[in-house]
């Protein structure tokens, strides 16, 4: 026998829960253990298959006589209606007792048990397939498992005691499994059809088609959901992961503030060294401030004069010579699109509205989607802290009345 997939820890739960609530609605709660000996149960089961009733009269209109010689003994002799109906109690009365009469006792509510059951599962088992495997010849494989499990199950709530659990397999087990053959013809089917759809209609995944019940319009939605979903989450990692490195590695202004102060400290007006320092909220290379210093330093040792602006110009000029790094969200024009994706799906609206509240032309924002706009172009800035921030976008202006 094959083996079945392992299901999540909630559907299994959830079939555990299924499972009491079938055992207690169709009443093996322990009373059916009861059932063979009941009288009510065997009377019900010995039932003649015709009715003991007299026939109906014959109106005297009719013309019809009524045959008075209707029924007949074991002999052959007729006999009255009330004759034959005297037999036919006393003949229930000792079926009552036919063992074989007593094993057909429990078996309908057995099979309807096992039906119920059998429902229950296999459409879990059938999302598992078109997650993850997609071959239908697979899922008929699936499906004899389940039909064994599902047989194990409702024999377990059998096997109480030595007579019933023989009672189960003598009488019973044959039976709940044919019965529960037109179910595996019904999923099999099902299984095939989604597969067929799937092959004709590749651009549509099985996950979607199961959804959708078949319905090919409503499994292009669906579909189209996912994909939205799955490039909000791509693009909120990716988001969530650049914020994380930058603010590990960036300084605080605070810190930039702090920075500038220790250095007026250790460099009070009057020293022989009148470099400028850099502005507290900027970052600069502590080593290539110095260094210009120095340069300047020298200079006036040479006899020049040298103006302390272009010292203090010389540090941002070599920070802003090498490009910021790319954000890793808008590394590739793939990131790029689906971000715009994102962003335009969220809040309903067009790339120019995005591209308003930036305050770029559209031709700007398609220059950015393709890589074109320059690593330091405030422009690129604008638009990525947009899409960052998922700042509303900017409705058209609106334009007045020409009178």
């Amino acid at each position: 026998m094959i083996e079945l997939p392992k299901l999540s820890e909630r559907i299994v739960r959830l079939h555990a829960l299924r499972w009491n609530e079938l055992i207690k609605s169709h009443g093996f709660n322990g009373d059916h253990l009861k059932w063979h000996q009941s009288h009510d149960r065997r009377h019900k089961a010995a039932m003649p298959a015709f009715s003991l009733h007299p026939p109906p009269p014959t109106s005297v209109s009719s013309g019809r006589l009524r045959s008075t010689g209707a029924y007949y003994g074991a002999q052959g002799e007729p006999i009255s209606h009330a004759e034959r109906r005297q037999k036919q109690l006393a003949a229930w009365a000792a079926r009552e007792s036919d063992p074989d009469i007593i094993d057909s006792i429990g078996i309908v509510e057995t099979v309807e048990l096992a039906k119920a059951r059998y429902e229950g599962i296999v459409g879990d088992y059938l999302t598992v397939w078109a997650d993850t495997n997609g071959n239908s010849d697979e899922f008929t494989r699936w499906l004899e498992a389940i039909r064994h499990l599902v047989g194990c199950e409702v024999g377990d709530l059998w096997r109480q005691g030595e007579w019933h659990a023989a009672w189960f397999k003598r009488a019973c087990r044959r039976e709940v499994h044919d019965q529960l053959a037109g179910s595996v013809d019904e999923w099999k089917s099902r299984a095939s059809g989604l597969e067929i759809q799937h092959l004709e209609n590749p651009h549509l995944s099985l996950r979607s088609l199961r959804a959708a019940g078949g319905d090919l319009n409503f499994a292009v939605t669906f579909e189209q959901g996912e994909q939205t979903i799955k490039s909000a989450q791509r693009l909120l990692a990716d988001l969530q992961t650049t914020d994380s490195t930058a603010i590990g590695e960036q300084p605080s202004p605070a810190d930039g503030v702090e920075h500038g102060r220790t250095q007026q400290e250790h460099h009070p007006s009057g020293t022989e060294d009148h470099g400028v320092l850099p502005n507290p909220g900027t970052l600069v290379n502590r080593s290539d401030a110095n260094s210009n210093m120095n340069r300047g330093s020298q200079q006036k040792k040479r006899g020049g004069n040298i103006l302390p602006s272009a010292v203090a110009s010389a540090a941002p000029e070599e920070a802003s010579a090498t490009p910021p790094e790319d954000d890793g969200a808008f590394a590739s024009e793939a990131h790029r699109i689906d971000a715009l994706s994102a962003y335009t799906k969220l809040w309903q609206c067009s790339e120019a509205a995005l591209a308003r509240t930036a305050r770029v032309d559209r031709a700007d924002l398609s220059k950015w989607k393709k890589g074109s706009l320059s690593p330091t172009s405030d422009k690129k800035v604008r638009i990525e802290r947009v899409l960052k921030n998922q700042e509303a976008p900017t409705p058209p202006p609106k334009h007045g009345r020409k009178s």
